[in-house]
């Protein structure tokens, strides 16, 4: 155990404000805050004074706080800095669909002027950090550098989900406030599920955490000498003679005892009826408590060298916390703490041919409207159909903090070379693995393609192609691909081998890794010639081109021809390819309709076919 961990860490004034920053930057770097909003959030933060309701700030003081007293600009400078920062939060915020720090500009009510009132849900998640961070630094498992965003990774899936449902539930932060009594119960509850998580990193150090817990327990109830708990009314009547006059509910178990206490004391007397119910939480939670740490060689970014890749035991690559849940579960989890927050779900009925392929759709499900409905997907998804036919379920997250790539009908060793940059890795069917990396680069679409083709190209080295471009069957689900029965004539289920929660990387990264392949010089053909008499103002006819395709099988033309046509005559006309793509989804009926990726196939195709009829 190492002397960092064996020793209380004494934080200095200095080292609060310090910690409070480095978790503050944390929380904010995991949501891909703008950088020039920065100094406002701090100072929003700052002003809140650990309050998580609404409190009045004026402009000039925020912009003071912000600015700091040595900048020159006027008040009326400051004041309108503020405003900026604040409407450009705003538009932030609506973007991404995350409230982290909740707006409501201030204005004149005749002759009264009411300033701008703000509410930092960020805070309460913030000081989670703040803890979780100081625990990882007590405990000697990380340096100063890392501890808080580590902590902000660990606690940044809880974030997401209560931050983006504050944008969808607006009305609920304008509810009255809660009771001191219900308060006390929520920040009991917050304070023993972080508890929980510092005697993980207490029993990592070799320490034993049982002895912790009651060494603190023992602190806490000295605060309180007449502490005692009352039969008629089970409430906590709180001594605060000797706090200075705030209210603190004692540390006390609901049998009047705290977890491995001596009860003969003078400072505490129990209850003669203690609730049964909550008897068996305290118990519940001393038992997790005193129960052995599950041996497993796992990391959060290298792979364990003897990792086994075993059906009959959780694969080495998922935390433990993750090793007892749902593979369904632990996948829309670890989709959302890196900003999945709409999901479209296709049921692809797989025996059928691929030209004639069934599917059914259920688009733009918010994270509570997919968990909700994952039970009936997975049933549907293993029950026989009339002629004993069966579905598969296939799923696209979408995000607008990250992209998604994914490397598909992956090696082993491909999973293992993207291992520390990916964030989930799946076994689809046997021997056969997806890769998933969340890029957080705001680069052009056409910079990102163009760098994912180069990642692309080195993953293929051991095995491993762009598949479906950002879809994937749900773990947990049955693929029920004909060619993927198993000899015994069973089929696969979806499982997880590794997950990362909030495991973003960035073009830089994967440059650094050697991940990237040198970018391709395309040289243009010398025979290809566009038409340059056009001066960019005239479009090919799309219903001219809908005339000359092939008829399907009812007799109507084919659109998705007709597209690829008009597209191809449009290159050759000289139009650029985003020039094509956004006309296409103008003119096109079925491009109207379909996904943005139908629109970048066509239009890849269409690209390469013009080059070659020129060549």
């Amino acid at each position: 155990m190492s002397t960092r961990a064996s020793e209380a860490r004494a934080i200095s004034p200095t080292e609060a404000v310090s910690d409070t920053i480095d978790a503050t930057i944390a929380i904010l770097q995991m949501f891909n805050f703008p950088a020039e909003l920065i100094p406002f959030a701090l100072a929003v933060i700052g002003a809140a004074e650990g309050r998580t309701d609404w409190f009045p700030c004026r402009d000039r003081i925020l912009g003071e706080r912000a600015l700091g007293e040595s900048d020159t600009r006027t008040p009326e400078a400051k004041k309108k800095w503020v405003q900026r920062k604040r409407e450009l939060l705003c538009e932030w915020q609506e973007r991404t669909r995350f409230i982290l720090i909740e707006c409501a500009p201030g204005g004149k009510s005749g002759d009264d002027f009411h300033p701008s009132r703000y509410r930092a849900h960020v805070l309460r998640f913030i000081e989670e950090c703040i803890s979780l961070g100081q625990c990882y630094l007590e405990a000697g498992t990380s340096e100063r550098h890392d501890a808080f965003k580590q902590a902000a990774w660990k606690i940044m899936p809880d974030a997401m989900k209560k931050l983006a449902a504050a944008h969808s539930r607006h009305e609920r932060f304008n509810r009255a406030r809660k009771r001191p009594e219900d308060e006390i119960k929520k920040n009991l509850k917050a304070a023993l599920k972080r508890l929980l998580r510092a005697t993980e990193l207490e029993r990592a150090s070799g320490g034993d955490p049982v002895a912790k817990v009651e060494e603190h327990l023992a602190a806490v109830i000295k605060l309180f000498p007449q502490a005692r708990v009352h039969t008629d009314t089970q409430e906590e009547d709180m001594d605060t003679r000797d706090t200075g006059g705030e209210s603190v509910a004692p540390c006390v178990s609901p049998s009047g005892a705290s977890p491995g206490m001596d009860t003969n004391r003078d400072e505490f007397v129990s209850s003669p009826a203690p609730d049964p119910a909550a008897t068996a939480d305290w118990e519940d939670i001393e038992a997790r408590l005193r129960r052995p740490r599950p041996v497993a060689n796992w990391d959060e970014s290298v792979p364990p060298p003897d990792a086994k890749w075993d059906e009959s035991v959780p694969p080495p690559g998922v935390p433990p916390e993750f090793a007892s849940k749902k593979p369904e579960i632990a996948a829309l989890e670890v989709f959302e703490s890196v900003g999945a927050f709409s999901f479209d779900v296709t049921h692809i009925h797989d025996p059928s041919p691929r030209k004639d392929k069934n599917r059914e759709y259920e688009r733009d499900l918010d994270g509570a409207a997919f968990r909700e409905n994952l039970e009936t997907y997975l049933e549907a998804n293993r029950t026989e159909q009339a002629g004993g036919e069966y579905w598969s379920m296939a799923v696209r997250p979408r995000s607008e903090r990250v992209v998604f790539w994914l490397v598909d009908d992956a090696t082993r060793e491909t999973c293992e070379r993207l291992r520390a940059v990916s964030f989930l890795q799946i076994e689809t069917s046997p021997g056969n693995y997806q890769c998933w990396l969340a890029v957080g680069d705001e680069l052009e679409k056409e910079e990102l393609d163009e760098m994912r083709e180069r990642f692309l190209r080195v993953a293929s080295e051991t095995g491993g192609n762009g598949g479906s471009y950002g879809a994937l069957r749900w773990p947990g689900s049955v693929n029920h691909k004909p060619e993927r029965k198993q000899p015994d004539g069973s089929q696969h289920t979806v499982r997880i081998i590794y997950l990362a929660m909030g495991r973003v990387t960035t073009v830089a990264e994967l440059a650094g890794l050697g991940l990237l392949a040198p970018p391709i010089v395309r040289a243009v053909p010398s025979g290809f010639r566009v038409n340059t008499n056009k001066a960019t103002t005239k479009w090919p006819s799309w219903d001219r081109e809908l005339g000359y395709s092939k008829l399907r099988s009812d007799g109507a033309p084919d659109r998705s021809e007709a597209d690829f046509r008009w597209c191809r005559t449009a290159f050759l006309w000289g139009w650029s390819e985003a020039e094509v793509a956004v006309k296409l989804r103008e003119i096109s009926p079925k491009a109207g309709d379909e996904t943005k990726h139908y629109i970048q196939i066509t239009v890849a195709n269409a690209a390469r076919a013009a080059e070659r009829s020129v060549a």
